[in-house]
């Protein structure tokens, strides 16, 4: 009894086991009889056929599988299992109770009592949903990649890594280059020449070997018949088959050249339009000007000429409204040479504390009583090099500006700082230099500026006044003057908030140079020996006239050659050289040059109207040059002479 007993233990014990592992597992496990129906199923395959225990005991497989799959299905469970004991892994569907189909995996095993006697199968079951899944996305990835490969416009094409052999390429890949597909299997882009540019090729390795990827490569390739184009190659390391291969992806890039040299030709002969028109505005400008200017002069010459053949003497109102517009149109000239940056300048380390202190009484006469002038200056403010009376002028205009904003009065401010320009200002101002700057503010509390208006502020002869009451110079001036001296200008407004010009100069190491004051010329007379070289002759004349007025002996020349051949005979008395700057053949640099060989004591003064390059390197006037600007009077013409005479300067 004892043994029989323990026997029964361990059946007991066993089935437990069995029936704890049956329970338990993850795959789903079944048992059916002969006839197929289930007997036992678990938990897991409980929840993948959606059925109880209880309801699958009432069915048979057959019920739950597909009538395409039953067949097969028998063959396997009454012919391969009972003959060798299980089945090979073979794949099904079920059904599912909510009637889905559940494709999966079967393996079958002979159940056995324990006389071990055939009663039925044991039946492990596996859900390949997802395994399904998976292989239908990849699929359909393929079949993407294939549809996408096949009908691309972009050369495609994927070579061996080892030794860069196409083993596919399509359809775009053969119009692109000429090389149909059978062509270029078995060889490489080497072998067909398709690199015109070696080093593109290189470029394209070493970014692979970094990267593993390279996109956007602008390359040169060349066609089966020589001619080359221009691409855009991106390229990646892929694995395929566990073999690691290179997919490359190419762009004609031929019509996308042509359209942007055709955009570049468009867009060149808008920039020429537009550059046109602005000249056009700037010459109407011009003309408008002068020819109210000219009126004038033309006027009043002809009544002193009238006057004068009738034996009365000269009007003196005519003669100073002569005088006035003939200052006016000197002026003008220097606010275009000045907007143009083509002003000869004198720059010299400069205090712009010490240039608003002097040129703060006359802001207040501008401004008038209705305007506050309030003056903020740093008190160690950094020196900056600048041409002093182009600065005056700038401010100048800017107050004048400032105050023409303000008809019912208000307050402007003028205020001196130091500051260090740096990535926060730059970045939305690239043309920005970042480093220390002085920074020379004019602030006012007038009408502010539209950003339609601020757009064209230093256009030149653009103006918001009314007919008369400007020339729209003012700040093309202020523009080009602040550019030439290195500087930089901003413009903070908005309409009813007034207006900031912030102007921004390069700080220079050292301190500023004390002003001094003119010097004055004891008497603008003399009787030194002066030559003459002009090629204007209305020019020449009232030069030579206005000199001889002065008690000078002047000699006179119209060309360089003709200045040697007078000089030649002058050895020993010729003091002072007058001379323009641009003249035909020689101009007056070389002039002076030549001369001061055989008069090495020779001291020149240049007169001109624009000076260029010739004493002057970017506009900036060179050390030891004495330079008379166009149009001069008489009376200053008299005084430089002295003053050059007197000073001993010479040329370089």
């Amino acid at each position: 009894m004892a043994e029989r007993e323990r026997s029964e233990r361990a059946v007991e014990e066993s089935e437990e086991r069995h029936r704890s592992l049956f329970q338990s597992s993850a795959d789903a496990i079944v048992a059916l009889d002969l006839e197929g129906r289930f007997t036992d199923a678990n938990s897991a395959a409980q929840r993948l056929l959606g059925y109880t225990r209880g309801e699958l005991l009432e069915r048979t497989y057959q019920q739950i599988t597909p009538a395409c799959w039953r067949a097969m299905n028998d063959a396997i469970l009454n012919e391969q299992v009972p003959t060798q004991g299980y089945s090979d892994e073979y794949e099904k569907e079920y059904v599912h109770k909510d009637g889905t189909a559940i494709p999966i995996s079967v393996r079958a095993f002979v159940k056995r009592d324990f006389a071990g006697k055939r009663v039925g199968v044991w039946a492990i079951i596996r859900d390949l949903t997802e395994r399904k899944r998976a292989q239908e996305a990849l699929r359909e990835s393929e079949e993407r990649f294939r549809v996408a490969f096949q009908t691309s416009i972009d050369s495609i094409n994927i070579s061996r890594v080892e030794d860069g052999v196409f083993v596919a390429v399509n359809e775009g890949f053969s119009k692109m280059t000429g090389w149909t597909e059978a062509e270029v299997l078995g060889r490489s882009a080497l072998e067909l020449h398709i690199w015109d540019d070696p080093d593109d090729r290189a470029r394209l390795v070493e970014g692979l070997r970094k990267d593993g990827y390279v996109q956007n490569l602008q390359a040169t390739f060349c066609k089966k018949d020589g001619r080359t184009l221009p691409g855009l190659m991106s390229a990646q390391l892929i694995r395929l088959s566990g073999r690691q291969y290179l997919l490359s992806i190419t762009r004609d890039m031929s019509e996308w050249k042509r359209a942007e040299e055709e955009r570049d030709r468009l867009k060149s002969g808008l920039h020429q339009a537009s550059k046109m028109e602005a000249i056009g505005q700037l010459a109407g400008g011009i003309a408008h000007d002068f020819n109210n200017l000219l009126t004038v002069i033309l006027s009043g010459a002809e009544a002193l000429k009238h006057g004068i053949a009738g034996d009365s003497p000269p009007d003196p109102e005519v003669v100073e409204e002569i005088g006035a517009a003939g200052g006016r149109a000197r002026d003008l000239t220097r606010q275009l040479l000045a907007f143009a940056r083509r002003q000869v300048i004198a720059p010299v380390p400069l205090d712009l504390n010490d240039l608003v202190r002097g040129s703060e009484k006359l802001l207040r006469r501008v401004l008038g009583e209705d305007v506050e002038l309030v003056v903020i200056l740093h008190p160690e403010l950094w020196a900056v090099r600048c041409d002093p009376s182009q600065i005056e002028q700038v401010v100048l205009n800017l107050a004048v500006n400032a105050r023409d904003a303000m008809p019912g009065g208000g307050k402007l401010t003028i205020e001196t700082a130091n500051v260090v320009v740096d990535e926060n200002l730059t970045a939305s101002r690239p043309w920005m230099h970042p480093g220390p700057y002085t920074r020379l503010s004019v602030r006012d509390s007038g009408q502010g500026v539209s950003p339609e208006v601020k757009a064209h502020l230093f256009e030149p002869f653009f103006t918001t006044k009314p007919v008369g009451k400007g020339t729209g110079l003012g700040l093309a001036t202020v523009y080009g003057v602040v550019k030439q001296n290195d500087g930089y200008i901003l413009v903070d407004s908005e309409p009813g908030q007034g207006a900031t010009f912030a102007l921004f100069f390069p700080r220079i190491p050292g301190a500023a140079i004390a002003a001094s004051p003119p010097a004055v010329a004891t008497t603008p007379r003399g009787t030194e020996t002066v030559l003459v070289v002009e090629d204007d002759p209305q020019v020449r004349d009232i030069t030579v006239r206005s000199l001889r007025s002065g008690g000078y002996r002047v000699l006179v020349a119209g060309a360089g050659h003709e200045a040697f051949e007078i000089a030649a005979g002058e050895r020993g008395r010729l003091r002072l050289l007058v001379t323009d700057v641009i003249m035909p053949g020689l101009d007056g640099r070389a002039v002076a040059n030549e001369l001061r060989r055989h008069h090495p004591d020779l001291r020149v003064l240049y007169v001109s109207g624009h000076a260029q390059d010739v004493i002057a390197k970017r506009g900036v006037l060179e050390p030891g040059i004495e330079l008379l600007p166009k149009p001069f009077t008489a009376s200053s013409l008299l005084a430089r002479v002295r003053a050059v005479l007197d000073c001993g300067a010479r040329s370089s």
